[in-house]
């Protein structure tokens, strides 16, 4: 029998130690390059551009008188009997919306309003009605929703019908509601 020398001892527990004599592969390393993106979005803005203004309208002699106002500034009697003054004031209220292309939207407002003098013991009942940009009514809705890609759905109008009693005192009637434009 061979001796072992404290050296060939040494060699034999580092191979046995290590797994055994096995053959070194050799290893290989690869890159991958991953892209990153991120798309932003303009948060959707609202901006008034105009309040409504019915102008100068005299009070009925009697029973009530209609009146509209439409997207394009012009007051017509709907019902009843009054005449006009004061033309130069009427005013279609004007708003815009500015958001992403991609962006869709609600518009929510009030079936009617309460105008007072400023006393305020007299009350108009103005009924608030909305067009888009091409002149066609705008729904009250959170489930109409509207596309900003649309060039018709960026620009808004705000007219109405406003009821005048031939009790109401002559004077100055002011009021003011809500708009709610919820993003989607």
């Amino acid at each position: 029998m061979k001796k072992m020398n404290f050296k060939g001892m040494l060699v034999a527990v580092a191979i046995v130690a290590l797994g055994g004599l096995n053959t070194v592969e050799a290893q290989q390393t690869e890159n991958l390059n991953v892209g990153v993106k991120a798309r932003l979005a303009e948060q959707l803005t609202v901006t008034k551009v105009s309040d409504v203004d019915f102008g100068g309208i005299f009070v009925p002699l009697t029973a009530t008188a209609t009146v509209t106002l439409d997207h394009q500034n012009d007051v017509t009697l709907t019902s009843g009997t009054t005449t006009f003054y004061s033309t130069d004031l009427r005013k279609s209220g004007q708003f815009y919306v500015t958001a992403d292309r991609a962006a869709t939207f609600t518009i929510q407002f009030p079936g009617t309003v309460d105008l007072l003098n400023i006393t305020g013991d007299s009350q108009l009942t103005y009924t608030p009605a909305f067009f888009d940009a091409a002149g066609a009514p705008v729904l009250s809705s959170a489930a109409t929703e509207y596309n900003i890609t649309d060039e018709t759905y960026k620009t808004y109008y705000i007219g109405g019908l406003l009821a005048i009693g031939s009790a109401n005192a002559s004077g100055e009637y002011n009021g003011d509601f809500n708009v709610s434009i919820t993003w989607k």
